[in-house]
């Protein structure tokens, strides 16, 4: 996962394992065949990294031999209750909450809800109502984080600064997970970024 983030040293290196087909232990003297199928992500433009020096030639054309690209979820609003669905079934199992059922009217906002953080914000949102449903296991407007719905102003027109967009969901995630350590961890991880990363954007 964000391949682009590792360093061009460990890009090197991922790049001999994958033409190699091996591997060396740490402080082994003897290298180990594999036998294994790597699949990578990232939501940055490779093709541009590499030509900015940012990313290594070699992997790039070694791991650009099957691609598949993704449409932000708002783009295919037609899947997003399946996918509610889905992470009702994860979440009420994982924490034994009885769940009767989703009020029509808060599946739609969820539908027409802009999703900016794309699944993994639509997956947090989903958790945090499950654990914010009363005894009455219905799931509505009142089950919804009090950040829902802070970014649903702008329009898929307009084109909005990254640093806006990075401050609104970092405060965001912090907003969902608190603001201890512990807390910011978990939002740091939420958000696909390092914890000291999170710390310098703060």
């Amino acid at each position: 996962d964000a391949v682009d983030v590792l360093d061009m040293p460990l890009q090197e290196a991922l790049y001999h394992v994958i033409c190699d087909q091996k591997i060396q232990r740490r402080n082994a003297i003897t290298w180990q065949p594999v036998d294994v199928r790597f699949i990578f992500s990232s939501n940055q433009n490779l093709l541009k990294l590499m030509e900015e020096g940012k990313f290594q030639k070699d992997l790039y054309y070694c791991i650009n031999a099957g691609k598949i690209s993704f449409l932000p979820l708002r783009k295919h609003r037609e899947d997003i209750r399946e996918y509610v669905e889905y992470f009702i079934k994860e979440y009420s199992e994982k924490y034994q909450v009885y769940i009767k059922e989703m009020a029509p009217e808060t599946m739609e906002l969820l539908v027409n809800h802009r999703w900016f953080g794309n699944v993994d914000e639509l997956k947090t949102v989903i958790e945090y109502m499950v654990n914010a449903l009363e005894e009455n296991g219905i799931m509505d407007n009142h089950t919804l984080p009090e950040s829902f719905g802070l970014n649903s102003e702008y329009s898929d027109d307009e084109i909005i600064p990254i640093d806006e967009l990075e401050r609104r969901e970092i405060a965001k995630a912090i907003d969902f997970y608190g603001d201890t350590k512990n807390g910011k961890e978990k939002a740091a991880e939420a958000l696909g970024i390092g914890i000291a990363t999170l710390y310098r954007k703060l």
